[in-house]
């Protein structure tokens, strides 16, 4: 049975990217992600290589300030009085 699709679609990974390297380059690429894995390991994650240009392109576009710095809002439920899980806005 797949798993129920996530309500909020904004961080739902759904596009394509498709491009041709040179043996270099893939070789290069292929070293980042394993030392990447390395440091990943000591924290129990995964790094594969779409995550790591994932990160590449997030980092990047931060750096240059295309896209905002993330914040972590807290919600804070008015009935039950308790915080609620941490929302990126």
């Amino acid at each position: 049975m797949p798993r129920p699709k996530t309500a909020d679609r904004s961080t739902v990974a759904e596009k394509n990217i498709t491009f041709r390297a040179s043996e270099r380059t893939r070789s290069l690429l292929d070293a980042l992600v394993a030392a990447a894995q390395e440091e990943a390991e000591a924290i129990g994650a995964n790094v594969s290589m779409g995550s790591y240009l994932k990160g590449l392109i997030e980092r990047e576009a931060r750096a240059k300030g295309i896209e905002p710095k993330t914040t972590v809002v807290t919600i804070t439920s008015k009935k039950k009085k308790e915080k609620a899980s941490p929302r990126l806005a």
